[in-house]
């Protein structure tokens, strides 16, 4: 797909989600749910979508169709249920996603023939289960999750604890900062009775691993940038996709207080480069994949 052509596809799949940043919505926070049941899923394959799409289409599926199906058809999906059809008028939302391409190169060199692969955007459209009539109903679980209090104790936050202590160098508590080192392979993090609730700790702390994925010997995605800079802004949003994510999946709920301030920054940036919203997301689900998989395999 041709940059500009890709910078537009970006810039429609991003629009709502940047107009809820700077409205002070925090986006990311709202579809990583405790069951799966209400995650977005294809409607034929029950396949669920992930990273980028799975926030996009969960906020879509919440907000703007104020429904708990969480089922996409293509058009292709809907013609292959008998007596489906999508309602006359309704309007089909865009998937975004990678597709490998490979080309073969003879180097003039050696006269040896090179496989090159590379990443090509593409994207198709799908209807929500609510603009589509005919379709058998969804099961979905009779209750939605029952959020714990946010005073309560999460055993999820000693599985984020001993991540820290089975990965890293060193993980230390009694700074007045939360933040990774790079150099040192170490997060320190205030006292956590310094946090006025128990799930503020868990999203700070979650916020400081997922920069650690980051690390070369683990995920190598972090770059040396400067406050302010491009590569800063992305790793600082890759960080608060994946904490809201990582809690979410250890049943810590995400705090909603965000500064209406702090979310309009983080909304210019994505408004100058509509695809750091969708590579962010992305990031942050492999992520918060590598730390699970840590903790699960250590179970």
């Amino acid at each position: 797909m041709k940059p500009e052509l890709k910078k537009e596809l970006y810039a429609e799949v991003t629009a709502g989600l940047i107009e809820q940043m700077e409205q002070g919505v925090a986006i990311w926070q709202k579809p990583w749910v405790v069951s799966k049941a209400y995650q977005p899923q294809n409607g034929h394959s029950g396949r669920l979508y992930n990273g980028f799409n799975r926030m996009y289409l969960g906020w879509l599926q919440a907000d703007f169709y104020n429904s708990q199906d969480p089922r996409w058809f293509t058009m292709n999906n809907v013609k292959a249920i008998d007596g489906a059809k999508v309602r006359k008028g309704s309007k089909s939302t865009i998937v975004v996603y990678n597709a490998p391409a490979v080309s073969e190169i003879t180097n003039e060199s050696t006269g040896e023939v090179e496989t090159k692969t590379w990443w090509n955007v593409k994207y198709y459209r799908v209807f929500h289960a609510s603009l589509i009539d005919g379709l058998p109903e969804y099961d979905v679980e009779s209750e939605a999750p029952v959020q714990p209090d946010a005073n309560e104790d999460y055993p999820g936050v000693s599985v984020l604890d001993e991540w820290c202590h089975s990965n890293l160098h060193s993980y230390e508590y009694g700074t007045d900062r939360a933040c990774y080192i790079p150099t040192l392979d170490t997060i320190q993090m205030p006292e956590p009775d310094m946090f006025k609730r128990q799930s503020w700790y868990a999203q700070t702390l979650a916020h400081e691993i997922i920069h650690a994925t980051g690390a070369e010997k683990r995920l190598n995605r972090l770059e040396k940038a400067g406050f302010g800079t491009d590569s800063y802004a992305k790793e600082e949003l890759v960080a608060e996709f994946g904490a809201a994510m990582l809690c979410g999946s250890l049943d810590i709920p995400a705090d909603m207080e965000q500064s209406a301030a702090y979310l309009k920054g983080w909304a210019d940036r994505c408004k100058d480069d509509p695809g750091l919203l969708i590579s962010a997301a992305n990031m942050a689900e492999k992520a918060v994949d590598f730390v699970t998989e840590d903790v699960y395999a250590a179970a």
